[in-house]
């Protein structure tokens, strides 16, 4: 009976680890998604930077990695007037809603 409560103990505890994660990626993700619709780029910026502690525990690097590159190529541009400011403005902005979509849990995920 104690293995079965530990275990039940243990199932719970790692759902809801699941769940804060997931919540916790999609918070960061669409403030910073708020934030680049509305054109600030940098209050985006400081809201994923704010959160690279959190996210570098939660995400695969490579993801945190090529967001961080998008994000400075954003801010080196700065203008956001031609064709490629747009389409690194869209890249990031679909890398940001494809973030918390990675900590679903879903059947495609799984397999």
């Amino acid at each position: 009976m104690r293995r079965l409560t530990a275990a039940l103990v243990l199932l719970a505890l790692l759902l809801t680890g699941c769940v804060w994660s997931r919540r916790s990626v999609e918070k960061v993700c669409t403030e910073a998604a708020e934030a680049l619709y509305a054109g600030e780029l940098d209050r985006a910026r400081a809201i994923w930077e704010e959160a690279q502690p959190l996210l570098g525990a939660l995400l695969p690097h490579e993801e945190i990695d090529e967001t961080g590159l998008l994000f400075e190529r954003l801010a080196a541009a700065h203008d956001g007037t031609d064709d490629e400011n747009l389409l690194d403005r869209a890249e990031l902005l679909a890398r940001l809603h494809h973030l918390p979509e990675m900590e679903k849990a879903s059947l495609r995920n799984i397999l």
